[in-house]
Formats: structure tokens, sequence, C-alpha cells
């Protein structure tokens, strides 16, 4: 990701190794998100006391447990710019308060995508429900049928480990919310566009108004969500947009809507 950041523009990027808290023990890891999101904290008050630079130039994006980190950092900075949470994970947080895990007050902008979620702990590893601003649902948000074209390309590139994991479908979906974003960091002349929805029956049937000329039924799923989106209310919380992709990078579908 950090490529993609850098062939896209002039960013700091900062990257967090918190694998000394993140082992096997899965609950103990999860203990830990308080622990790296607090420090994460001290290290943006830092940068701004040295810089002078304020919380709205702070863009953390996060996947899985780093979703929560990003969040539990956000809860002590106030203000970050924007939050981007990719497949958040569902356990240990899924019947937790809203102080002890991702909000949408943890930043201006808390933007979703889910991409294997649900709701029981053991056949899902993200939470299928609503946790910022905008959520996104890519092909229902639970499974993505391009799992089998990563494993093989995978491969191909020598990736073993990605390809090894990726041989888990849940794993796959779980983790393909960060190809995703990849994907939307340098859009290749498309942009992955949802429509807002309560669900993903709904959505499936067409019983959703589509994107006006205006796009205020749509959102920009992505790193030019801002960009797209600037007219959307963030007082209003937990909006639901789904979209279809196709199963090949950049898996962006080109027959719904290029917002102008």
């Amino acid at each position: 990701m950090k490529t993609e950041l850098f062939k896209r523009g002039s960013y700091n990027v900062i990257l967090v190794d918190w694998t000394w808290g993140n082992g096997p023990n899965y609950t103990e890891s999860a203990e830990n998100t308080k622990v790296v999101g607090r420090q994460i904290s001290v290290l943006i008050r830092n940068i701004m006391m040295q810089t002078g630079v304020s919380p709205d130039n702070f863009h953390l994006i996060g996947h899985s447990l780093g979703a929560h980190i990003a969040g539990f950092a956000g809860k002590i900075i106030k203000q970050l710019r924007r939050i981007t949470a990719l497949d958040p994970a569902l356990a240990p947080f899924q019947n937790l308060t809203r102080e002890h895990k991702l909000d949408p007050s943890d930043a201006s902008l808390v933007d979703v995508i889910h991409t294997n979620g649900g709701t029981k702990v053991g056949e899902f590893l993200g939470d299928i429900n609503p946790l910022g601003h905008v959520d996104f649902y890519p092909n229902g948000g639970t499974q993505q049928d391009s799992c089998k074209q990563y494993i093989v390309k995978s491969y191909l590139n020598l990736d073993f480990l990605y390809a090894t994991i990726s041989l888990v479908p849940r794993v796959c979906s779980h983790m393909h919310a960060v190809q995703y974003y990849k994907a939307s960091i340098n859009p290749r002349g498309c942009e992955f566009v949802g429509v807002e929805c309560p669900d993903h029956g709904a959505f499936l049937s067409g019983d959703c108004p589509s994107c006006s000329g205006d796009g205020r039924n749509c959102a920009v799923m992505g790193m030019n969500h801002e960009y797209y989106n600037r007219r959307l209310d963030n007082s209003t919380l937990f909006r639901r947009f789904y979209l279809n992709t196709t199963i090949l990078y950049p898996y962006c579908d080109n027959s719904q809507l290029n917002l102008q």
C-alpha cells in the first residue's frame, strides 16, 4: 500500500510494527490494541508539537484489529481527519459499547470496507455491522469471489505466504479489503461506486435508488472518497453502500456510475 501512496503523490507514510503484541494468542492481541492505539496517539501528539500540524492532517488506515487500533488512537487525539477501517475485526468487539471499539466519533470521517463481515465468531473474521459514517459492502460484504484468482496470482508472484493463507476462504475475503483499498489509490479510469441501500438483498433486487445525476445516493469507496463525496453530511452515521466488483485486479466494475 505504501508503494501505491508514493506513486500517487507526496505523503509522509508511517508504518506501525506491532508484531510484539500481535502473536498467536488472539485474545491477548485484541487486548493489546488499546496499548498500540495509545502509543500511536503519543507519536501523533509529538509530531503535532514538533511541526505545528493539526489532527486534521492525519489519516489512519487499519485492517482487522488494526481498524480498532486506529479507533483507540482517535479516541485519545480527537478530531483526526480520517480513519479508514478495512474489514474491522469481529471478535472480541462484537458486544462491546462504542467506547471500546471503532466508532464514528473517532475521526471527522470514518469510512469502513466490509469484506468478510458477519455476526458469528468462528464463521467470520470481520464485523458486518456498520461502524463508521459510511460503510461499504462490496459483493455483500461477506465473501469475495475474486479470491480464487488472487491465490493463483500470489503463486505466480512467488508470494507463497499470501497464497497459503488465501486458501482459507474467509481469510482471503478478510484480506481483500486491503486489496480493494490498494486498487483505489491509483484508479485506472474507474472508481468503486456504492449505492446507498438498507441491505444486500434490496441492492440485488434493484429496490434502491440508482445514482442520480449529482450522485446523491452514491459514494465512492476507497482513497478518493473525500474527493468525490464532499457533500455527504457526516452528521449522519452508519450509512450503508453496496457495490459489485470484478474478480480481476483492479476489481472495479465500470458498469456502475463514474462520478464526475
